[in-house]
């Protein structure tokens, strides 16, 4: 015998085919294979490169005199790459403003500093970081902002024998904050090639020596990395 389906049974089946289906595509988007991939966290970047351009003229051992009360270093050319993420940008710049060294007054003479001497920039993490508050960085589309909390001077340790410095902070932007506590952000920058006078295309070769005056150095991507 044939089966039959009343009029009723019939428009019950529909109303649960009707319910079933949001549920159904709801499932699928949430699917592994639909899900859109999250981004990696942290993310090391690497090739961390730019230009260091010192002020006036330049790093010697004694330094140069000048009225004024700081010295302007710029950093330009900043780029790198991070792996898987998409295109990948720095920023257009950077600043530092360091705090020039003032001399002993002469009696009806103005005040004149100090700039450029080895060891200020020795001393010149303090200067970093009160003028690098943050470096913003753009991952595949996204603004990422790396907030400098800590700058160390890396005497060639985590530099592999070259001279630079360390900047601890955190990136608070999504997708790449870091939402674990202590788990920080970092950024190694470290100098290699430079020039100058009497330099030797090596700045931690010339920093230092008496005869060198050092105009500006590179940012060496072989040793200089972001973990965002």
């Amino acid at each position: 015998m044939p089966t039959t389906i009343h009029r009723n049974s019939r428009k019950i089946l529909m109303g649960a085919l009707a319910l079933a289906l949001p549920l159904t595509s709801v499932a699928l988007l949430e699917s592994p294979a639909l899900a859109k991939k999250p981004a990696p966290n942290p993310i090391t970047c690497t090739d961390l490169a730019g230009t260091v351009n010192f002020a006036g003229s330049g790093l010697s051992k004694t330094g140069f005199t000048s009225s004024a009360k700081t010295a302007l270093t710029t950093i330009s050319g900043i780029t790198l790459t991070c792996p898987g993420a998409g295109p990948t940008s720095g920023p257009t710049g950077l600043n530092v403003t360091v705090k020039n060294v003032k001399n002993p007054k002469v009696k009806g003479q103005p005040n004149t500093y100090t700039y450029g001497t080895f060891a200020i920039f020795f001393g010149s993490a303090t200067a970093i970081k009160k003028s690098v508050k943050t470096v913003t960085f753009t991952i595949n589309g996204n603004v990422v902002t790396f907030k400098n909390k800590f700058v160390a001077v890396d005497p060639g340790i985590e530099c592999a024998g070259e001279v630079g410095f360390k900047l601890e902070g955190q990136v608070k932007t999504l997708p790449y904050n870091v939402a674990t506590p202590g788990n920080n952000a970092e950024m190694l920058v470290c100098l290699g090639h430079d020039t100058g006078t009497n330099t030797t295309n090596s700045f931690i070769a010339d920093l230092g020596n008496p005869a060198s005056v050092i105009t500006s150095a590179q940012i060496d991507p072989a040793e200089s990395e972001a973990v965002l």
